[in-house]
């Protein structure tokens, strides 16, 4: 038998410290913690992990890899703490201000039970997923793509960096935090704060938000914004809610959210989750010059220009937009169903705007005449509450203007009143 050269010796050394080395990383179990997550790797590809922290590092950031044994996949890294808040806080940094966009946060229990905040909203084009042995879908990061494309290191170098090779001081860990419920049962467990606001200058808005059951499509309830508020449970298997806010003055906005998964949903930027209490920030961005927005909720008696009584709110909610926008001018919309002739309805000498009275007069004119009448009303109205008549314009279309043919089921909506945005 050949005895050993020196040079075999030294390999055989070597080798075995390296793999001593690879076996000792596989076995450093993650921490309990919450991890800001830039690239995941399956079991048998701890290198490539290693080499994609080596890559971050030439990129001017710092960054570590643990492996998890629930899940058996390396995770790099770069930023771990012991509070979720500032875990989720720093993901949205980084997406922001670094080149890793689809980073997210990796909740690790002692490496038993785990999960993921903000894969679900991930997009990541020209990425792959591989079915691994288990069953189990993995992403593919783009960051596994380019550091299998970093050129081969030399067995020199490749020896050099697996015998330096440690992970990085992690980032300095915060004062526990109290724990956050990752799921929640039902809604009855939580309370939500819809924050209407004004985007232009931050100001609180009052108003409603509907609350619909994405599931089933179907409408639950309208709860107030600005107060802690209990929802009625949809009882769906999914626990998705979508949120609409539909605040006369501003564009209409939707949220989602989804009840079982509190932890998930607050890695939106527009969802805070903290203490049981789910806060919903709406941004509510004012009308723009050429905005049209259909007044849904003024109505009219039957052949009248006069509105029933619950026009008031939206009716007021104009007049607050016209007083808060000295600038404002707008031109006021005036729609019916049909272009047929037929009684008018006016107000005549009544004071009031939304019920009918004696004092009404009874007239006869064409659908365009209706129309106008209705708008004027309007547009009296503002006057008589201070808004100046020359910050205001009417149009009457009669029926040219239908949305659904006038006998449909849909028919009423075409009686309706719009106001368009001339200046600001």
């Amino acid at each position: 038998m050949e005895p050993f050269s020196p040079v075999r010796i030294v390999v055989f050394v070597v080798f075995f410290v390296l793999s001593f080395q690879t076996s000792a990383q596989s076995t450093r179990e993650l921490e309990e913690g919450y991890y800001v997550v830039i690239g995941v790797y399956s079991e048998s590809k701890e290198y490539y992990a290693q080499r994609y922290v080596k890559t971050v590092a030439e990129e001017g950031y710092e960054a570590a890899y643990g492996f998890n044994s629930s899940k058996k996949y390396y995770y790099v890294y770069i930023y771990s703490s012991q509070s979720i808040n500032s875990a989720i806080r720093r993901m949205r940094q980084t997406r922001q201000t670094t080149p890793f966009g689809d980073s997210w946060v990796f909740v690790c229990d002692g490496g038993i039970a785990s999960t993921g905040i903000g894969q679900n909203d991930l997009v990541i084009s020209d990425t792959p997923s591989r079915q691994e042995s288990d069953g189990e879908v993995i992403r593919q990061d783009k960051e596994q793509e380019r550091a299998e494309a970093t050129p081969a290191v030399t067995d020199k170098e490749e020896g050099e960096e697996r015998a330096s090779k440690e992970l990085v001081d992690e980032a300095p860990v915060e004062a526990s935090t109290p724990s956050v419920k990752s799921k929640v049962e039902s809604l009855s467990d939580v309370k939500v704060l819809f924050n209407l606001f004004d985007a232009s200058n931050n100001e609180a808005v009052k108003g409603q938000v509907q609350v619909i059951d994405t599931e089933r499509a179907k409408y639950l309830e309208t709860r107030k914004g600005g107060e802690n508020v209990s929802i009625k449970d949809p009882g769906s298997a999914t626990g998705k809610l979508s949120l609409i806010c539909d605040r006369f003055g501003f564009r209409k906005q939707q949220k989602e959210i989804n009840y079982f998964d509190p932890l998930s949903d607050s890695t939106r930027e527009y969802i805070e989750y903290a203490n049981g209490v789910y806060t919903v920030n709406f941004d509510l961005v004012p009308y723009r010059v050429g905005d049209i927005v259909i007044m849904y909720n003024v109505s009219f008696f039957r052949d009248a220009a006069i509105m029933r009584p619950e026009s008031k709110y939206e009716i007021t909610s104009l007049l607050e937009m016209m007083q808060k926008d000295p600038d404002l001018v707008i031109r006021i919309h005036g729609h019916v169903n049909g272009r047929q002739p037929g009684k008018i309805i006016g107000r005549g000498g009544s004071e009031s705007y939304f019920a009918l009275s004696k004092s009404n007069k009874e007239g006869f004119g064409t659908a365009r005449d209706l129309s106008r009448q209705r708008a004027e009303l309007i547009r009296q109205f503002l006057i008589d509450k201070g808004i100046n008549e020359d910050r205001m314009e009417v149009k009457a279309w009669g029926g040219r203007r239908m949305l659904y043919d006038k006998l449909s089921t849909r028919a009423d909506e075409n009686v309706r009143v719009e106001v368009e945005i001339l200046e600001r």
